[in-house]
């Protein structure tokens, strides 16, 4: 127990000692982290820095420490645990918690000392550089010298690209405060004099630099002018050359090419016009604005009016002459463009190209009026080339001038020439359309006559009844267009003996084509007679043939019937004889048609001898050899023995 107690006691001492040696080490450290001095420039500052770093990594190895004496503490003996005990190692965690504190704070304010020094030191060397330029734009005196205009803008535009390069670097700085604010700086007032100051020194720069530019600028604008006014005068005078070398004289090529010329020239004059205004209303506002400048610009100005109006009274006058010399070529260009017109059109209008159709005939006809019609639309141009030329031909002895004189006065003739040619082919044209007509006419009528003869080539009559009547329909059908034909025929025949009368110049030709046209008809006349009279001799024929055959088969069913001996027997004598009667009266209605017949045959006979013998054959065989006689003779027979029947019935009543 004793031993423990010693052990106990030795590790209390040992606690304590250690204690005492701790507190003597905080001591020496709270020297350390807990100073002032924050130094006198950024240099100073870092160093401030380093000795605090290394005071607090000392702080992080006495770290060890303090925890060791913690697992003194907590080994001891609980009755060597008293309250001064406690105490001390409680004083001794919590002095180490402060110590680690002040070295934050003091780090904290070192950065924010490193921080201020750092942009009291870019504010310290821009403001320098302000200064030397404020130095530099002050001394730059700006004349309207134009030797010196141009080194003044130089070193102007220098200068105004050094403000806008150095301009970032003000804008760094302002970021650095800003940003120094942002992580509450602890000497704010400090870094806003700071920055304020620094910008309200570059902004004064900046007006400085734009004063000096709108001086520079000022003296520039008069540069300017005066070189635009010199070079406008440089256009002119080189304009005034081109116009000197423009003649108007010389044919229409050379005319042509002055008047382009003289058209480029004023179309390049014409555009230039608003320039010299422009420079006007410039010289009057720059005289306006630098007084000092004013008599310059009023030289340039008066110098500049007087080349101007005299480029423009030289175009007038080169104008107006090139103006009389194209309108007299472009009169004697009109002049010969209308004459070949005319002989073109004589050439046209004298042609003795005539049509083989109607077709092209019409086509010709047309063509000769549309050149009619283009030859009224070129009255007004005939009109206007006299009255224009007693305007323009003024002077004899200018070439073109005297060839316009010598053509216009043939232009009458030519255009007399012309009408008259035209009429001439109008009349030939007119004579060749109504040849045409005709012959046209002539070959439908030979068509029409050609199907005529091709109907009466046909010499059939038909071998049946069916056949004569279907002939006779088809003839009786193209007879019915016949009249239609000789009207066309007629027609032509008329036509043909106008043509001659007014000496057509194929007037014999039409009249012979009408004659044999007409004689063609005559004859096909004659034949359509003919047949007609064949084709009804055929048709009676085969009505008698028919008439004769319907007697024939009558005779021959009733020559069956009255063949029956049934009416020889004495039963029923009354109807019998009733019968007979009506038999009777049958055969006395049909003698009329068989006599009928007969007629017929003698007026087919008479009508066409060649048939009087066949008509003669057909009446025997078909009426008296079939029976018509015997049926007479049995009807006879057979009326007596009834009448006896009759007759024997009464005296048995």
């Amino acid at each position: 127990q004793r031993k423990k107690r010693l052990a106990e006691s030795v590790a209390l001492q040992q606690y304590l000692v250690d204690l005492n040696e701790t507190s003597s080490l905080m001591d020496d450290l709270e020297q350390r982290v807990s100073r002032t001095d924050y130094g006198s420039d950024e240099t100073s500052a870092q160093a401030l820095v380093k000795n605090l770093q290394a005071a607090q990594e000392d702080l992080l190895t006495y770290r060890s420490i303090i925890s060791s004496l913690e697992d003194q503490f907590s080994q001891l003996a609980a009755e060597d645990k008293t309250e001064a005990v406690a105490t001390q190692q409680a004083s001794v965690n919590k002095r180490y918690q402060s110590l680690l504190e002040l070295a934050k704070q003091r780090e904290r304010l070192l950065r924010e000392a490193i921080a201020l020094f750092q942009l009291q030191q870019e504010a310290s060397d821009l403001d320098g550089w302000i200064t030397d330029k404020e130095a530099v734009v002050n001394a730059m005196t700006v004349t309207h010298d134009p030797g010196q205009v141009d080194v003044y803008n130089q070193r102007l535009t220098k200068f105004e690209q050094e403000i806008a390069s150095n301009e970032p670097r003000l804008m760094t700085i302002n970021h650095m405060a800003q940003r120094m604010h942002d992580q509450d700086h602890s000497q704010p007032e400090k870094i806003d004099e700071t920055k304020d100051t620094l910008n309200k020194r570059f902004e004064n720069l900046k007006d400085l630099a734009r004063k000096k530019r709108a001086q520079v600028n000022a003296a520039l604008a008069v540069q300017d002018f005066c070189g635009e006014v010199d070079e406008t005068m440089r256009w002119i005078a080189d304009k005034q050359h081109q116009l000197r070398q423009v003649e108007g004289g010389g044919d229409m090529a050379t005319v042509q090419s002055a008047q382009r010329r003289l058209i480029g020239t004023e179309r390049d004059v014409a555009a230039i016009t608003d320039k010299i205004q422009q420079l006007n209303a410039e010289g009057d506002k720059l005289s306006s604005a630098h007084p000092d400048a004013e008599d310059v610009i009023s030289e340039k100005q008066k110098s500049l009016q007087d080349m101007w109006k005299d480029l423009t009274d030289a175009l007038e006058q080169r104008r107006s002459k090139i103006g009389d010399s194209s309108n007299a070529q472009e009169f004697l260009q009109e002049l010969i463009v209308f004459q070949d017109w005319i002989g073109a059109a004589r050439l046209r209008a004298a042609s003795e190209d005539v049509a083989n159709n109607v077709t092209d005939a019409d086509a010709l006809q047309k063509q000769h009026k549309d050149l009619k019609a283009e030859i009224d639309s070129y009255q007004p141009t005939f009109e206007k080339l006299k009255q224009h030329g007693k305007v323009i031909i003024t002077d004899a002895n200018d070439p073109a001038q005297k060839e316009a004189h010598d053509r216009l006065s043939t232009l009458d003739d030519g255009w007399s020439a012309l009408q008259k040619a035209w009429d001439a082919r109008r009349d030939l044209l007119e004579q060749n359309h109504k040849h045409q007509t005709f012959r046209h006419n002539l070959e439908r009528a030979e068509v029409l006559l050609k199907e005529e003869e091709a109907f009466l080539a046909d010499q059939e009559l038909g071998t049946k009844l069916n056949e004569a009547e279907a002939k006779v329909k088809r003839f009786d059908e193209v007879s019915s267009r016949l009249p239609a034909h000789d009207e066309r025929v007629d027609a032509l025949v008329a036509d043909a003996a106008t043509r001659k009368q007014e000496c057509h110049y194929a007037g014999d030709e039409m009249t012979d084509l009408a004659k044999a046209l007409q004689d063609r008809r005559d004859t096909n006349r004659r034949r359509f007679a003919q047949r007609q009279q064949a084709l009804n001799d055929s048709l009676a024929l085969h009505q008698f043939h028919r008439e004769v055959d319907e007697v024939g088969d009558w005779i021959a069913e009733k020559l069956q019937i009255a063949q029956d001996e049934n009416y020889r027997q004495p039963e029923n004598l009354a109807s019998k004889v009733k019968a007979h009667e009506a038999f009777e009266a049958e055969l006395s209605a049909n003698k009329d048609q068989l006599d009928n017949a007969h007629k017929t045959g003698n007026v087919v006979s008479a009508s066409q001898p060649a048939a009087k013998d066949d008509v003669a054959d057909i009446i025997v065989s078909k009426t008296r050899l079939r029976g018509f006689e015997p049926l007479v003779q049995i009807v006879d027979a057979a009326t007596e023995l009834l009448a006896l029947h009759r007759l024997l019935e009464t005296t048995v009543l």
